[in-house]
């Protein structure tokens, strides 16, 4: 700048920021526990859709395709 200072552009501290905090956040991972009594167990059955739960899905996707195409 024009004090003489050194500036770091922010681009490259928010890059910095983002590398030491994936370096504490994966350390962190690995020094913990590596069977955590708290987890939860997933299975395929906690994501099974039923039938109509599906076809007003794919109808709420189609009302808002028409309106997004009406709209546009």
């Amino acid at each position: 700048n024009g004090k003489g200072a050194y500036e770091i552009p922010f681009l490259i501290c928010m890059g910095w920021a983002f590398v030491f905090t994936m370096i504490l956040m994966i350390g962190i991972s690995l020094l913990g526990p590596k069977v955590n009594p708290k987890a939860f167990v997933l299975d395929k059955t906690m994501f099974k859709v039923e039938p109509s739960t599906l076809a007003l899905i794919v109808l709420t996707m189609m009302i808002l395709a028409a309106l997004y195409v009406k709209f546009w």
